[in-house]
């Protein structure tokens, strides 16, 4: 699936690595400290987004590897559809799943009250309904980002009954 102009998480999520080799693709090709804040849009991204789109470093063998090997949910199609709304830049909301012992399902708000509105709501238990299908042991985790870059767990659950996000319609 193709990431269309949206280029949510060339801005709003954190690249930085420990090891040297990537720090120094990193410092290349994303910023030169080394490190991009999330909430900073990468140096690579071309400035002229709804022209040409996208990252202007795409095709290079020597891009981080966090951007070689990141896919948010829309991106591999695990949304369910490939409708423009549910894009993060459209949606509001980067939805994307951390590897780790358990599945932890991030949803990473990228525009205020995005997750107020219905047409998250409904994307959210959908991707919850799939999990739940599979019977996967998963926890939500849902994250901000202030404005040096640094996280801010709002919720993290590990049953949907414990989610504060109503079901209902407003």
């Amino acid at each position: 699936m193709s990431c269309g102009t949206c280029r949510e998480c060339c801005i709003n999520l954190k690249i930085t690595s420990d090891e040297e080799e990537e720090q120094a693709r990193i410092k290349k090709w994303v910023h030169s400290e080394g490190l991009k804040p999330a909430g900073i849009a990468c140096s690579s991204m071309k400035t002229n987004r709804l022209a040409n789109g996208g990252c202007s470093i795409h095709s290079e063998e020597t891009k981080p590897k966090l951007c070689s090997d990141y896919q948010c949910l829309f991106a591999t199609g695990n949304l369910g559809t490939s409708k423009k709304p549910f894009r993060p830049d459209n949606l509001g909301v980067i939805f994307d799943f951390v590897p780790g012992e358990i599945t932890t399902l991030r949803i990473l708000e990228v525009r205020p009250k995005a997750i107020e509105q219905m047409l998250f709501k409904k994307t959210l238990w959908s991707i919850m309904a799939e999990l739940d299908k599979e019977n996967k042991d998963y926890c939500l985790k849902w994250v901000t980002y202030d404005l040096i870059g640094k996280e801010t767990v709002v919720q993290q659950i590990k049953k949907v009954e414990d989610l504060s996000i109503s079901k209902e319609k407003k």
